[in-house]
């Protein structure tokens, strides 16, 4: 007679090979759900085996996902009637969750365990503050208060929580320039005076001016921005960065351009956006991405995953395919820590979701537990192995 452990990998292999039908993963789902911690273990043993060579694993089950998911979300509410799962079994289903394309609920767990090695101060997101530099080079703190009015001149705009929307254009104010800077940790939205929204990420900078009177609609990015142009044939919108310059007339599209980044990104969602960088241009479709390799001088073109692109404007880090060098600098920048090698580089790729409220020092953890050895002494994040 087969057994519960065979019947559930067999179920699990077909799933893996996108050969398991709607019926089968509600049975996968409910033998998940009623697994005990050794059989739960062994099975998330298994599937990790499985998963990791087999790279392009269906995520489309969402029932079957949460069946795994259930299993950690059980330490979530210790006062709740369920047996709490062993640290192993917690870190396997974590790993089998990121591959299953959940990272984001696997590292979400409060579970009380040894801190990393390292000073006891946490760095956790949202420790900085948003600014807004003015004409006169004045800056202004951007707190998350219900609603504020700012006004320098004929200048006005109003904030309110994690946004701030300029009035409507005045075709006879004077070109005055604000600069929205965002630090690490920190996500703004900004509504420009055409009614243009972007959504800036953590250690980013926009400059615009406060109202568009000439022929263009120029805004220079530094960092990573999420643009919806609001449309107007009489005036393209220009965005200008480190190594591009991008030209729309309306559109949405997500722009990545930190200097610290080996490759700066450009991909189109929506409409059609034409990309230059030194001599080469090139006109994107959506669902493109244009890649600029170094300064001014090379650039390719491939299709992308718009929802991993722009996973940050949703409050998610994506890893998918992510190294972990990829991978730290993204960490500085939403949790203000510098990142140091002590070693060589492990050689490990990540996949699925992290969510942008997870602990850092839960996420260190994880990483430990997955060869990625980490010593945390204040601000400063030392990878050792």
């Amino acid at each position: 007679m087969t057994s519960t452990y065979e019947h559930i990998s067999a179920l699990l292999e077909k799933y893996i090979s996108n050969n398991c039908s709607a019926e089968e993963q509600a049975e996968l789902s409910r033998l998940l759900r009623e697994a005990d911690e050794p059989l739960y273990t062994r099975v998330m043993e298994r599937y990790a085996e499985m998963a990791q060579s087999a790279p392009d694993v269906s995520h489309g089950n969402v029932e079957l996902l949460e069946a795994v998911m259930q299993k950690i979300h059980t330490i979530e509410e210790p006062a709740a009637p369920v047996r709490r799962l062993p640290r192993r079994a917690l870190a396997i289903a974590a790993s089998v969750a990121l591959l299953l394309g959940v990272g984001a609920a696997a590292l979400i767990y409060t579970d009380q365990r040894k801190a990393p090695t390292g000073s006891v101060e946490r760095a956790e997101p949202g420790a900085n503050k948003v600014m807004l530099t003015l004409s006169d080079g004045s800056t202004k703190e951007l707190e998350e208060k219900p609603v504020e009015v700012i006004a320098e001149g004929q200048t006005r705009a109003q904030q309110q929580g994690g946004t701030i929307k300029y009035d409507v254009a005045n075709s006879n104010a004077a070109v005055v320039y604000h600069t929205l800077s965002t630090p690490r940790g920190k996500q703004f939205k900004v509504v420009l005076s055409d009614g243009t929204t972007v959504w800036l990420n953590a250690a980013s900078s926009l400059r615009f001016p406060t109202s568009f009177t000439g022929g263009e609609r120029d805004v220079e990015l530094t960092g990573e921005a999420y643009f919806a142009v609001s449309p107007d044939a009489d005036k393209p919108f220009v965005v200008k960065s480190a190594r591009s310059t991008i030209q729309v007339l309306g559109t949405e599209f997500n722009i990545m351009a930190y200097d610290n980044e080996p490759l700066h990104q450009a991909l189109l969602v929506k409409g059609s956006i034409r990309v230059q960088t030194g001599n080469e241009q090139v006109m994107l479709e959506p669902g493109k991405m244009a890649t600029i390799h170094e300064q001014g001088a090379k650039m390719s073109v491939n299709s992308a995953d718009v929802k991993q692109i722009t996973a940050w404007k949703d409050g998610r880090f994506s890893l998918n395919t992510t190294d972990v060098r990829s991978l730290m600098r993204q960490i500085e920048r939403w949790f203000d820590v510098d990142v140091t090698f002590a070693g060589a580089v492990p050689e490990r790729k990540f996949g699925g979701w992290l969510s942008q409220n997870v602990k850092l020092e839960t996420f260190l953890e994880f990483l430990e537990e997955n060869g990625v050895h980490t010593r945390l002494e204040g601000r400063k994040l030392i990878i050792t192995q």
